[in-house]
């Protein structure tokens, strides 16, 4: 059982990849190995394109445990046909995102062959003149369209890794400082290394790649200084350099103070070794993010104690997988829920409008909607699929719009837009009913009595006459006076009024007066089953009266019914009247 170091990326800032669009997980991962430069050192060994899992199998074999890092190979040299590529690179793949998924840390490389060739490791060290390889660089040209196409069969298993949010520590075109591969020491390197981050970034998407510019140890005359093929540091995320050093032959230190000197603070790797160098080095050379050692150099070239030293998991300076931690940090919900549908008024009158629509989905979960009036104004907030915009204006047509919204607050698109016209205000007098009493004359107007034939109510109503007569509140005239101190109501339960009425479009008002007791009673209306308020009416205070609506209902099968319905107390109504437009 192994103990696992926590290394907490306490930065003063985030560190951003090259990528503005870099996935959270990449940006994860470069601030930890930003946090770890100076103190720890990620393990890491390489394995072959055809068996993506041998030599980290075999560091876990000899200590118990994997490297921190596995090495990945994309390029095929030994003449593969196409399909055996395609198979291959995909075991490359699932291997890579099941060493993510354990808690490594995976880097990818590429021997490519030389544009038009074969799968072969010749023409991966082809002898390349800068005007063959400029003709590479150069659009239209057979080797131009060849790099293109390869890119993209290559970026098909990236975006596996990517989809599944597995961060690539990519570094292609390596040791380009020397010249034994066809890209080496070439005066426009720059140029194909632009090509490949476009093609990768801006078409394919690849935003889970932290992009390495690997050089090699510029330990001859023949391999140019690091500076010389730099990209820089706006274009690469991490450097590397390739260390081989054979025998008795030295690490210089010249080869780590040239890379940390160019490298303007981001991290620096070894990103191969061949023969291990002792753990003594980190005194002077501390900023090693990690090593990769080369596949089968573990064995031609090492000894178990040059293993030993960097590899055991004793060792505390060094990480291996079990000991790899990095600190995550949420993935930002940039995800709009989808726009509403189906937008419709349910129900109008003359000062407001009732909408429903289709409720939104998001990857997340919708926290509400938003309405608005004529484009611009806010009209309110639901977290249901409906709404009831008050406060308009009669007969004036209003257009109305929804959006949804999330808890990190992405708002959809809006709905296509909804005309609403209100209901107008009726001027024609149809009828009045005084509920409890006689016949009266109210605004010139003569009113029924309640017991007028085309009216009828159920038996548990009751007829009440306030006995002696009340002073409404507020004040109004000797007939008004009348009506309001007689009613019709039911004791604690709902009651239904029917009459005769000539199909047609009605707007109706109803009287109430509470002569009980305070706020005793409360009740809703509801008119050809439509229940037309939209909170329950009726609370009033002693010997206060109200009038109520209009409501707008449309009468169908020839009799207008309307039901009291019951909230509390015993609901009463002293009167109605029932207006039509005018002629």
């Amino acid at each position: 059982m192994y103990a696992i170091i926590r290394i907490h990326c306490e930065v003063s800032r985030r560190m951003l990849p090259i990528n503005a669009k870099a996935s959270q997980r990449a940006v994860d991962v470069l601030n930890y190995l930003y946090a770890i430069s100076g103190s720890k050192t990620l393990t890491g060994i390489h394995n072959w394109l055809e068996d993506p899992s041998g030599y980290v199998n075999e560091i876990n074999k000899l200590y118990g445990d994997y490297p921190g890092i596995a090495g990945y190979e994309m390029g095929p040299i030994s003449g593969q046909t196409a399909a055996q590529v395609t198979s291959q690179r995909q075991n490359v793949t699932n291997a890579a995102k099941k060493y993510v998924q354990s808690g490594g840390l995976v880097t990818m490389m590429w021997h490519q062959n030389y544009p038009l060739t074969t799968y072969a490791w010749s023409n991966v060290q082809r002898n390349t003149t800068d005007a063959e390889f400029n003709r590479v660089c150069t659009p239209g040209t057979a080797e131009y369209n060849w790099l293109i196409s390869e890119y993209d069969k290559v970026a098909v298993f990236l975006k596996q890794l990517r989809d599944a949010d597995v961060p690539v520590l990519w570094r292609p075109y390596h040791e380009m400082n020397g010249n034994w591969f066809w890209w080496g020491k070439k005066q426009n390197f720059k140029l194909l290394w632009d090509i490949m981050y476009d093609r990768f970034t801006n078409y394919h998407g690849l935003n889970n790649l932290l992009w390495v510019w690997n050089a090699n140890a510029p330990k001859s005359s023949d391999i140019n200084p690091y500076l010389t093929h730099f990209v820089g540091t706006s274009k690469c995320d991490i450097l590397g350099t390739d260390l081989y050093m054979y025998g008795s032959e030295p690490f210089k230190q010249e080869y780590y103070d040239g890379l940390v000197a160019i490298s303007g603070g981001k991290p620096v790797a070894i990103a191969e070794i061949g023969q291990l160098f002792p753990s003594s080095t980190f005194t002077k050379q501390p900023k090693w993010v990690w090593f990769m050692e080369w596949a089968n150099y573990l064995y031609d070239y090492n000894t178990s104690s040059q293993r030993n030293a960097l590899y055991s998991t004793s060792v505390e300076r060094m990480l291996n997988r079990s000991k790899v931690n990095i600190p995550t940090t949420p993935t930002p919900d940039t995800q709009a829920p989808t726009m509403p549908l189906n937008l419709a008024a349910s129900s109008k009158t003359m000062t407001s409008v009732t909408l429903t629509w289709t409720a939104s989905t998001d990857n997340i979960g919708v926290t509400g909607y938003e309405v608005y009036v004529n484009n611009t104004i806010l009209a309110g907030t639901t977290t249901t699929t409906s709404f009831t915009v008050t406060g308009l204006t009669a007969n004036t047509a209003y257009r109305f719009l929804v959006k949804a919204k999330d808890a990190a607050g992405n708002n959809s698109a809006f709905t296509p837009p909804l005309t609403v016209t209100t209901d107008a205000i009726y001027t024609g007098f149809v009828r009045g009913i005084n509920f409890g009493g006689a016949s009266v004359t109210m605004d010139e107007q003569t009113w029924l009595a309640g017991d007028y034939v085309l009216f009828t109510y159920s038996s548990n109503s009751k007829t009440y006459v306030n006995s002696p007569a009340i002073t409404p509140v507020p004040a109004v005239d000797s007939v008004s006076s009348v009506m309001l101190n007689s009613k019709i109501y039911a004791s604690e339960s709902s009651f239904t009024v029917a009459q005769a009425l000539s199909n047609g479009n009605y707007q109706v008002y109803v009287w109430s007066l509470e002569s009980a007791q305070a706020n005793s009673s409360s009740f809703d209306v509801v008119l050809e089953g439509v229940q037309v308020t939209t909170v329950p009416i009726g609370l009033l205070a002693l010997n206060n009266w109200a009038r109520y609506g209009p409501y707008s209902i449309t009468v169908k099968a020839g009799v207008l019914s309307m039901e009291v319905r019951r909230v509390t107390g015993d609901p009463g109504l002293a009167g109605m009247a029932v207006y039509t437009a005018a002629v």
